[in-house]
């Protein structure tokens, strides 16, 4: 049965993942037997600068294999320290996935228990967005931040949610369809605004845009 998965990629980490000539991306795809896709640079999952890497495995390992080398070119990337604004820092890495909204429910749990038991158990800060839409196979959005051991749990346990619905007659549909926007559609589909004005991040101040380390004149800003 086919795994699939989707992860947002903000430019550094998409590049890496290319490598030069496409040369990574082709070993990836060769050393998992996996099919990699990566939406155009500028095509944006609205209100992020992420672009969407869509993996697909015919197996359980072959999805692992590519989830653990993609947390590895993240991990590089931070390390590179050309991407504080946009993954954090070694020991505060983001990561962002989309996962069908058909999953959310298995990751946050009855009540959050299950949400609340992974924050404890790996460290790390997870969110969960609303759905960008109705119906099973709406994309949402998954946030988590913290050290690389801690990223690597939780996206192996979000992976698992995913799976477990690989068989319904939607997870072919949520696969093969991007949420994706370009910058100039954004532009105008959002009035101009982009993601700042409000958006996911925007209004709650929450901890991407309150004035934490990167905005508040930390040591990037100066």
């Amino acid at each position: 049965q086919t795994q699939g998965m989707k992860i947002l990629a903000p430019e550094p980490l998409a590049a890496a993942i290319i490598g030069k000539g496409g040369s990574v991306i082709a070993e990836m795809r060769s050393s998992c037997s996996a099919r990699l896709s990566l939406t155009e640079s500028g095509d944006y999952f609205p209100n992020t600068d992420c672009r969407i890497l869509t993996a697909q495995t015919n197996d359980e390992d072959g999805m692992e294999a590519v989830l653990r080398q993609v947390l590895t070119k993240a991990v590089e990337t931070v390390q590179s320290g050309t991407s504080v604004e946009a993954m954090g820092t070694e020991a505060d890495m983001r990561l962002k996935v989309l996962v069908p909204r058909a999953a959310a429910g298995g990751i946050i749990g009855k009540g959050g228990a299950k949400i609340k038991e992974m924050r404890e158990s790996s460290g790390a800060r997870i969110t969960v967005n609303d759905p960008a839409g109705t119906g099973p196979s709406a994309d949402q959005l998954v946030s988590f931040t913290g050290t690389e051991e801690a990223l690597e749990m939780v996206l192996n346990e979000v992976n698992k949610q995913v799976q477990a619905l690989n068989t319904e007659p939607w997870f072919s549909t949520w696969l093969s369809t991007s949420s994706a926007m370009s910058a100039s559609s954004y532009s105008n589909y959002y009035g101009g605004g982009g993601r700042e004005g409000g958006g996911y991040y925007g209004g709650g101040g929450g901890y991407e845009r309150g004035g934490g380390y990167e905005r508040g004149g930390g040591y990037e800003r100066g």
